[in-house]
């Protein structure tokens, strides 16, 4: 039997955290456009959520995460960390920043959260259900076709408990549904990369007390590398929520071979005699039955594309790499938080479609890319091979292997804890090439300490929700140099002509407008035509670390403004004086006001 009652502007094939996590995105711009509610359904094959799998949040996701409203719920279900722990056969080799030094003080979240993938998935769920539309997953629902036709998508599935078949009509098809996509198969989508030779076996369990893992390192992440008569073992041990640790050690890979070809199933006895080997001279001893322990082969792929039409892919289905990093479920995370925003303004009638979601692509199989580039040099250090890149001679041993590895660790420490994610020139980032500043476009926006105007001192994304908005940062520097550029600046946003008036959408949902000046709190009262509204204009007087506009890199006698896009990258910068060119840069890609 089918059905064909059901239609909907935006389906979501996988119910991961990739998928979870665009649903909620968007219902956050949904809340704050009063008059578009997107209806949004989201499908998995699974009839419960699994346990195991994905279980880190590097910073930048936290800061996310924190922007969409949801981060102390993650956060009281998770164990921080900042500590990272080598130990080469046997004895501590280095201990260092995970992620970040937290003295550098670029974000409030300078650590990572562990928490097992069975509570990530239950709080999304439930933050879904309290969101206005009240979001369900539909699940036992396995995907058995699709057709693309005049815009409108159906999507053919079953629900293999009830053996019920139906079709659903969508705009937009999202597949979130994992390294083994449906979605991108039958697009005929390649998955592009390689299967490598390496094997690790994971355990999430509870640890026997002291005694029975007799001088076991508990503090931090802890990594362990050595060599015996038998060959090189590499292994982790990683607290985490409710007493529980994850586990994984390296596996043979010629062991694994041949148990293969004789269709041997890799059993649990088999990967926890490989940890205990691999923690020597540290005792290991596990507490009752594991909670959930697989074993993988590390794949490094990227799909050849993101977007046929209106379906895309996100997460796990556009790539895939090893956990050396936990970079699986953050770069899908960044997936879902990249789109969600341009599908709304797209659907808002505000911004030209072409254009704006072909940047989807665009930016995120970049930084796809760049995660497996970064993962085939990390995942053969790990397993103490010498990445192909590394095309000096020597002699292969534990300490070569483990300093080289510390290397690159610190080299990639921005870019994996999600600071040094960088967006290339294109449609919606414009680089001005005839201004100088810090802060560059397609960058992270720096979360500044500012001041509001009751001397409280805050942090600069307190006040930069993911709601949907392009956040226009206005610095005005020193008023006593720059307070006629400043007038100037007011009477333009007041026009006709301005950028809140030119085009086809309501200003105060598309636009937040942050003033942000060095001139004191006290002396404000001294120029007239200040407009000081408590709740969007800002002082710049930090005085025991770096001021704003120091960070950014602003002259306070020029000034200058930041355009900040919905997802928090920077999408053009310009000096205050040139203010009409934000004109030119919201022509690119968005939709006139048919009375303009």
């Amino acid at each position: 039997m089918t059905l064909t009652d059901e239609e909907y502007d935006i389906l979501i094939c996988g119910a991961g955290p990739t998928g979870l996590f665009l649903a909620i995105c968007i219902e956050k711009c949904n809340i704050n456009y009063k008059d578009l509610n997107l209806k949004i359904k989201i499908i998995d094959d699974l009839n419960d959520i699994p346990i195991g799998r994905s279980d880190a949040f590097h910073p930048r996701s936290i800061e996310i995460l924190d922007q969409v409203g949801i981060a102390e719920k993650i956060m009281e279900k998770s164990i921080t960390t900042n500590l990272l722990r080598t130990y080469i056969d046997g004895e501590l080799f280095d201990e260092s920043h995970w992620v970040i030094d937290p003295n550098e003080d670029i974000t409030k979240f300078p650590f990572m959260a562990l928490t097992g993938q069975q509570h990530i998935l239950k709080i999304f769920s439930d933050i879904l259900k309290e969101l206005p539309n009240k979001l369900n997953v539909e699940r036992s629902n396995k995907m058995i076709n699709f057709t693309y036709d005049n815009n409108l998508i159906k999507v053919y599935v079953k629900n293999t408990k009830i053996n019920l078949e139906k079709e659903i009509k969508t705009k937009y098809y999202i597949g979130c549904d994992g390294g083994r996509s449906f979605t991108r198969k039958k697009l005929g989508i390649q998955f592009k990369g390689d299967t490598t030779k390496i094997y690790w076996g994971v355990i999430d369990a509870e640890l026997e007390n002291i005694e029975g893992c007799k001088n076991l390192p508990k503090e931090g992440i802890i990594f362990m590398q050595s060599e015996d008569s038998i060959g090189y073992h590499s292994a982790f041990v990683i607290q985490r929520e409710e007493n529980i640790h994850r586990l994984l050690t390296l596996l043979d890979p010629n062991e694994i071979e041949i148990m293969i070809k004789k269709n041997n199933e890799i059993e649990y006895d088999y990967i926890l005699d490989k940890l205990k080997k691999a923690v020597k001279p540290f005792d290991l001893n596990i507490k009752g039955e594991p909670k959930w322990w697989t074993m993988f082969v590390v794949n490094q792929r990227v799909a050849e594309n993101f977007k046929e039409n209106n379906i895309f892919l996100a997460g796990d289905s556009a790539h895939c790499h090893s956990p050396s990093l936990a970079q699986g479920m953050n770069t899908g995370l960044h997936d879902s938080y990249n789109l969600a925003w341009k599908l709304v303004w797209v659907e808002r009638g505000w911004a030209n479609k072409d254009i704006l979601l072909e940047t989807y692509e665009m930016e995120r199989k970049k930084i796809a890319h760049e995660v497996i580039n970064m993962d085939k040099i990390i995942a053969s250090l790990r397993a103490n091979e010498i990445p192909e890149i590394i095309n000096y001679n020597f002699t292969k041993n534990t300490q070569l292997i483990g300093k080289t590895l510390t290397y690159y660790l610190k080299k990639y420490q921005k870019f994996y804890s999600g600071f040094g994610i960088e967006y290339d020139q294109n449609y919606i980032n414009k680089i001005n090439f005839f201004v100088d500043l810090k802060v560059k476009t397609g960058q992270r926006t720096p979360d500044v300490i500012i001041n509001n105007i009751n001397n409280k001192k805050i942090r600069l994304f307190s006040i930069m929700p993911y709601n949907g908005k392009f956040h226009i940062l206005v610095f005005i520097g020193d008023l006593n140099y720059t307070k006629e550029k400043y007038y100037l600046w007011k009477n333009y946003i007041k026009s006709n002509n301005s950028f809140l008036n030119r085009y086809s959408l309501k200003s105060e949902s598309a636009f937040k407008i942050i003033t942000i000046t060095t001139t004191k709190n006290i002396d404000l009262q001294n120029y007239k035509n200040i407009e000081i509204e408590e709740d969007s204009f800002y002082i710049d007087n930090n005085i025991y670390k770096k001021q704003a506009h120091d960070i950014y890199g602003i002259d306070v006698k020029k000034g200058a403004i930041i355009i900040v896009r919905p997802d928090g990258w920077i999408s053009y910068t310009l000096y205050l004086e040139d203010y009409i060119y934000i004109n030119n840069y919201f022509d690119r890609f968005l939709l006139r006001n048919l009375n303009y």
